[in-house]
């Protein structure tokens, strides 16, 4: 049995100070504002026993997750938003009236807007990885949490988590919600990848699906691009082997490898006007080697707002999910969406050199030689990854069009 549990109250007041600078920035570029702001609660189901898809079990497993508008009659109205791979389930709304600034997508969130709380049920999640795990309104299990068998954090001893580990999870919060057929499935960047398995995992159950930001089949390009943000984590002497808990945090190491993730996500049209712009005014970065460059200072600035909230060790547990993963787990595109009936919009950012344009193409074109009914749009812009979140309202019109 599930039980749902409303998150610690205090816990919430905490949020100004632990947010991730990638969501006050996200919100800071959204061209969207809300008539009246929605409150809401963030919730958690405990999952008594959890085994992953490698067979690894997990018992007392906790998910923190958030729920917008109502569930029809017929459990059929729901919209699922999967968390993406440094997001948290706060899509919408503010938990107080007191807070700076509404869930990342609040522009698209609430009664009247694209994804309209007046006609759908919203069902956002955390997930097993738990990246932003010193958040305080997060509380889902990952690396960072107690292990019942030792008393004593987890680790790298944590199992080792896929995509479809993370779709069965979300599959037991619906089921326990009441819900019977997803509307749509709505992710972005990590949370793509969980939509495509969605559709191949329960294609009874999901209607819809809208892939921002996409990647359907990892290759080795963007391999090795993760495996090169997670060694600036396994170098520094503090990781200890994830066994940091106890004592001083690989600090040092979860910078450089939100540094690397930061620019990673950026463009080059982010750096144009901070090219030559030093980080100090009143001193010159060739005349000195204290001074330096504003693009860096800035970089760094929202590096460690970051490293505030994410946990070392669920950087490299969120890293190896998304290099594990093709969607179906199987060899090609076209056997993996095989089983799909879902209909799709696949919308990525021009801009985007983390997850490729060429990639959502792929999958476009796989899912075409299967007969699925498929849309395609790709965002304009210079903000590369994020994007997927500035400029969100390129693609209202044709998320508006999916969901009818």
């Amino acid at each position: 049995m599930l039980v749902s549990t409303d998150q610690d109250q205090g816990g919430k007041k905490m949020i100004l100070a632990r947010t991730s600078l990638l969501i006050a920035l996200a919100i800071a570029n959204c061209a969207f504002a809300s008539a009246q702001d929605m409150l809401v609660e963030k919730k958690v189901m405990e999952i008594p026993a959890f085994q992953t898809v490698s067979g690894s079990r997990l018992t007392g497993v906790r998910i923190g997750y958030e729920v917008y508008g109502r569930l029809n009659a017929a459990g059929d109205n729901a919209i699922l938003i999967p968390r993406s791979y440094s997001s948290t389930s706060h899509v919408a709304g503010k938990y107080s009236t007191t807070d700076a600034a509404p869930g990342i997508f609040d522009g698209v969130i609430g009664p009247g807007k694209t994804l309209d709380t007046d006609r759908y049920f919203i069902v956002s999640t955390d997930n097993l990885i738990n990246v932003a795990a010193k958040d305080p309104t997060v509380t889902t299990v990952g690396p960072s949490s107690t292990n019942p068998a030792t008393g004593k954090p987890y680790g790298m001893r944590f199992p080792i988590i896929q995509i479809r580990d993370l779709v069965n999870a979300d599959k037991a919060i619906l089921d326990a919600l009441g819900v019977k057929k997803l509307h749509a499935v709505v992710g972005w960047s990590m949370g793509s990848m969980q939509a495509f398995e969605w559709s191949v995992a329960y294609p009874d159950f999901v209607s819809r699906v809208a892939a921002l930001l996409p990647i359907a089949q990892m290759d080795g390009y963007t391999v090795a691009q993760l495996d090169n943000w997670g060694s600036a984590i396994t170098l520094d002497p503090k990781w200890n082997n994830g066994d940091y808990y106890e004592g001083p945090a690989p600090t040092d190491g979860l910078t450089r490898a939100l540094n690397t993730l930061h620019i990673t996500q950026r463009s080059y049209g982010w750096g144009t006007n901070l090219a030559a712009t030093p980080s100090k005014p009143d001193r010159s970065p060739a005349s000195s080697w204290d001074a330096g460059f504003a693009a860096v200072a800035n970089m760094q600035a929202a590096s460690a707002a970051r490293t505030k909230v994410f946990d070392a060790n669920a950087i490299l547990y969120g890293n190896r999910a998304m290099q594990l993963f093709t969607v179906g787990g199987v060899a090609t595109l076209e056997e993996g969406f095989r089983p799909a009936k879902a209909k799709f919009l696949i919308v990525p950012a021009r801009s985007d050199v983390l997850f490729f344009p060429a990639y959502g193409q792929r999958a476009v074109e796989a899912l075409r030689k299967n007969g699925r009914d498929v849309s395609y749009l790709e965002i304009d812009g210079t903000g590369g990854h994020f994007d997927g979140v500035f400029e969100i309202k390129q693609a209202t019109s044709a998320l508006r069009t999916l969901l009818q």
